[in-house]
């Protein structure tokens, strides 16, 4: 593999990583160590999965609390990932992972400052917190060489010791894995069939010529034009009509007598043309 660090080498084609953590949340009551204002301490954090350091990939975290907290942004870049307060209500932040590979973009999760238990729940004891933790995953396509290798060596990281490991949930049981793996291979088939169209649309703009216009045009027309038309009398006639575009005709006579007209015009024309006659 390339050197250069976790941004070097080329892109793994074809190679899909990922690195299960957990964003979470735990609060105590202070009870009469607290006040008005201060009612729970509380701590938010993102971890590995099982309790390992994810500096491996990760290169810092951003945490965005309520615009009461001063500073509200909080920037740590190293472990433990974790902003601990004190207050009186419950909010949602945001917490910002940036990647050991600046190429690649970093992620904005929200996650709630949860300081009650769920309504109809009953409320913790003393010493026992409320806990609100999600699973997720992180997943890299096509990461670039120097990153891989960050990312294998990341698989074997140690569980580290925390002073709150004992309330973080258990991830690792059979039904929630079964979960997450139907749910990975959901969003890797996802990104195939993306990265399928991108490669198609990609052909087709290569495939297609530069573009030119050129433009000719050309009419004709014609037109024709018949006409019929009797007569009876005594006596004999016959009558004849032509026309350019249109065209009539007109005769006289005595007898049985008949007569025709016709016409033909270039471009457009239309004619008719008969003939009656009555004579002596």
């Amino acid at each position: 593999m390339s050197g250069g660090g976790p941004a070097g080498g080329e892109r793994m084609s074809g190679v899909t990583v990922c690195c299960p953590v957990v964003f979470g949340c735990v609060a105590f009551l202070l009870g009469k160590d607290g006040d008005e204002l201060h009612t729970h301490c509380w701590t938010l954090y993102v971890r590995g999965a099982h309790g390992e350091d994810i500096s491996y990939f990760v290169s810092k975290v951003v945490f965005t609390l309520h615009a009461s907290f001063e500073p509200p942004t909080r920037e740590l870049t190293e472990w433990p990932y974790e902003v601990t307060e004190k207050g009186w209500g419950e909010f949602e932040a945001k917490i910002t992972l940036h990647f050991k590979d600046p190429a690649e973009r970093p992620i904005d999760v929200p996650h709630p400052v949860k300081l009650y238990a769920d309504a109809g729940m009953p409320a913790p004891g003393p010493g026992v917190p409320v806990v609100t933790e999600r699973y997720d995953e992180i997943v890299f396509t096509d990461p670039k060489e120097g990153f891989f290798a960050c990312l294998m060596e990341g698989q074997t990281a140690a569980v580290r010791e925390h002073p709150q490991l004992q309330y973080y949930k258990d991830f690792s049981a059979e039904e929630d894995v079964q979960k997450l793996a139907a749910a990975r291979e959901y969003v890797h088939g996802e990104l195939e069939a993306v990265k399928d169209r991108i490669l198609r649309l990609d052909a087709q703009i290569k495939d297609t010529p530069a573009s030119s216009g050129s433009g000719s045009g050309s009419g004709s027309g014609s037109g024709s034009g018949s006409g019929s038309g009797s007569g009876s009398g005594s006596g004999s006639g016959s009558g004849s009509g032509s026309g350019s575009g249109s065209g009539s005709g007109s005769g006289s006579g005595s007898g049985s007598g008949s007569g025709s007209g016709s016409g033909s015009g270039s471009g457009s024309g239309s004619g008719s043309g008969a003939s009656s006659g009555s004579g002596t």
